[in-house]
């Protein structure tokens, strides 16, 4: 969606750690929500709307900032 980004990948504390960076236009607020929450929810046709939801059954911790200069994500998974 941002059209290019960062992946940045870390262990730290018996947890890898992935860092998602872009610096596109953010998640619109008012839709932020529905992107996070409803299963199946996309502003893009070529998607199937279902990133937070897979993230979130995947890791065991989300942290997300978003603003109109871009987007950070940080993933926490436990490994040991």
């Amino acid at each position: 969606h941002a059209g290019s980004g960062e992946v940045i990948l870390s262990v730290m504390d018996n947890k890898l750690i992935i860092y998602v960076l872009d610096n596109g236009e953010g998640i619109d607020l008012k839709k932020l929500p529905y992107s996070i929450f409803v299963k199946g929810f996309t502003t893009e046709e070529s998607s199937l709307g279902a990133g937070f939801l897979l993230m979130e059954k995947n890791v065991d911790r989300i942290l997300l900032s978003t603003t109109n200069n871009g987007t950070f994500l940080a993933l926490e998974k436990e490994i040991c």
